[in-house]
């Protein structure tokens, strides 16, 4: 199931990645000199992917603890 969960974070930020990219070239901006606001988009998306991945293998092992403590 984990490795299910690392999947759809993974799909969500290469999609993210691709909206960006579009949002990105329906305003005009230059591929490798993004305005501020594509700037903060990046940013807000790389975060919620660097907490997203972690959180789901840390879902994983707290419970399995609780299954090992509990039974």
């Amino acid at each position: 199931m984990t490795r299910t969960w690392l999947v759809v974070v993974g799909a969500a930020g290469y999609a993210g990645v691709t909206g960006i990219l579009v949002w990105q070239a329906q305003r005009a901006q230059p591929l490798f000199g993004p305005d501020t606001r594509t700037l903060t988009a990046v940013a807000l998306l790389a975060g919620a992917v660097l907490v997203s991945a972690p959180a789901v293998v840390w879902a994983r092992t707290a419970r399995q603890v609780m299954e090992e403590t509990f039974q």
